[in-house]
């Protein structure tokens, strides 16, 4: 009886790897999360950390939530992606809530709870261009979230309350032409575009060759007419497209604000910028006369 129970076992067919995988996965509890290299362990082969990556990020399953998995940098891993998933992640406070599932519920909690897009025209541009549409495929079930998110070469697409609160410094009016510096995947350069109208114009500049593509598709998607995305050159900014009314800066200046930025902008332009940890609002009142705000409190990736 036991040769035939050992010879019946023999006889059936091994159990995939992406099988294992999975079945790991729908285990773990709600409140826990596991690096790629611990499922690829616990699902019997612990060098291929890399195939559970993939396995997760090609198997849609809307009953495993993506935070129970984390990739090697500690950052939010899984995959669930696309807008039909339910999912739960943890807050800092280390309570499960629901995810943010759609670009509509985005805009309502940072208008009800962080207290932002106090501009109807500003909720209408966050509403207009979905976040998702901006960030990378293995962040999208991400995309709704109120935090910074990877989009490769160490950059960032910012923080949407951070966004937010920077495009109420500017205060853009229709019609005004304005400068965005490090437009990263084009998130940024879309709102503006909206915020300025289609009479206003919006320079926006990448130093990074791979994301002044993905930023140019990223818009793209929205048929934008008034906007375009450029190469960073030498020059700090884009003075030919210049004097601007606006200038947004997504990258953190070490500790002075750039003279060749200031000098692109017009009397009586706005500028925001980050300079070191703190977000600073620049008012040019003429030649040489600048008055500045500043906001503690704020993390950026370096400008270069």
């Amino acid at each position: 009886m036991k040769k035939e129970a050992q010879t019946k076992k023999a006889n059936q067919p091994p159990v995939s790897f992406k099988k294992r995988v999975l079945a790991v996965v729908r285990k773990i509890p709600a409140v826990q999360t596991l690096s790629y290299g611990e499922v690829a362990c616990r699902a019997g082969n612990s060098r291929a950390s890399r195939a559970v990556g993939s396995i997760l990020r090609t198997n849609f399953d809307p009953g495993i939530p993506c935070h129970r998995v984390i990739r090697g940098d500690g950052s939010l891993g899984g995959y669930n992606r696309g807008r039909r998933a339910k999912l739960a992640i943890l807050n800092k406070g280390g309570y499960i809530r629901k995810v943010t599932e759609t670009q509509k519920e985005l805009v309502k909690e940072l208008v009800e709870e962080r207290r932002v897009l106090k501009n109807a025209r500003l909720r209408e541009a966050f509403i207009a261009f979905d976040r998702a549409d901006f960030v990378d495929e293995n962040y999208k079930c991400e995309a709704y979230e109120d935090y910074p998110l990877p989009i490769g070469f160490n950059q960032t697409i910012s923080q949407p309350t951070t966004v937010a609160f920077m495009l109420e410094l500017l205060d853009i009016q229709s019609g005004e032409k304005v400068l965005d510096v490090g437009s990263g995947s084009g998130w940024t350069t879309a709102l503006l575009s909206h915020l300025v109208g289609k009479n206003g114009y919006v320079s926006a500049i990448e130093l990074v060759p791979e994301l002044v593509e993905k930023g140019r598709e990223n818009i793209g998607k929205y048929h934008i007419k008034n906007a375009e995305i450029r190469p960073a050159r030498e020059e700090l900014g884009f003075a030919k497209g210049g004097p601007y009314d606006r200038i947004l800066v997504s990258a953190a200046a070490d500790d002075t604000i750039p003279e060749d930025l200031l000098i692109q902008l017009k009397p009586g332009g706005v500028m925001v910028l980050p300079v070191g940890g703190t977000l600073v609002k620049v008012i040019k009142k003429g030649e040489g006369d600048f008055e500045t705000k500043q906001f503690p409190g704020f993390v950026f990736v370096p400008l270069r």
